[in-house]
């Protein structure tokens, strides 16, 4: 599949808010921006079900969830539809404004409408878990550090994060294959990742730990003396 609808950077390199519209989110093909191409998850209770407790067997427990770059927050919806998991609070931030305002209304007390490059309204420690799916990526490499500092800070246990490498060479900033999400505008191969998480985590007593999964690498950072 090919995709050449590129966004018209701001002078940061970072990608507007507005290129995430509902031609990003509903006819991702179609526009040339991306592989989604409708997301409602208001009949796939069960399929939303599945990919929550699949992220709590794989990285809980944990009784707070914070989601980064959550879109619909498909992870919510289905940990609300979990009650027995205990989770306590749950929060998702996207700055698409698209995706929040179509987002189930059992959803959307849960979300915030901000970029994840500034998470200074959250406390310190204040969630067990952060996890992000293919989102860091979208990042400019400036805004990567920023989100993994807020990260530091904000964790409380656990953060887990899934970051999509493409065909895992180093590809110049900005600069995006046509096979791919034309907003994925930070593509790495995995060691240049993993050298990011061990030079910000490592030297402070964090445990970095890395699944190589083709396409797709998983960062699990652990503060070793979790309160």
């Amino acid at each position: 599949m090919i995709f050449n609808n590129k966004p018209a950077l701001n002078s940061d390199g970072s990608v507007p808010a507005s290129y995430y519209d509902d031609a990003y989110w509903e006819k991702g093909a179609e526009s040339g921006k991306g592989s989604y191409n409708g997301n409602s998850y208001d009949e796939n209770i069960e399929a939303c079900k599945i990919w929550a407790q699949d992220c709590y067997n794989r990285w809980g427990p944990f009784e707070s969830f914070l989601e980064l770059g959550c879109g619909r927050a498909w992870n919510i919806y289905g940990f609300i539809h979990l009650p027995e998991l205990g989770i306590q609070k749950m929060m998702g931030v996207d700055f698409s404004h698209y995706a929040v305002e179509t987002s189930n209304e059992k959803v959307k007390p849960f979300l915030i409408e901000n970029g994840i490059s500034d998470l200074s309204f959250l406390e310190d420690r204040s969630f067990d878990l952060i996890f992000s799916n293919d989102v860091l990526e979208h990042l400019t490499r400036a805004q990567v550090v920023s989100c993994l500092t807020h990260c530091y800070r904000i964790t409380k246990k656990k953060m887990a994060h899934l970051i999509s490498i493409g065909d895992g060479k180093d590809i110049p900033d900005g600069e995006v294959p046509s096979d791919q999400d034309q907003s994925h505008i930070t593509l790495k191969s995995a060691a240049w990742w993993l050298e990011m998480f061990n030079l910000m985590f490592r030297p402070d007593g964090w445990i970095v730990n890395f699944v190589d999964r083709g396409r797709t690498i998983e960062i699990v950072v652990e503060r070793r003396n979790a309160e």
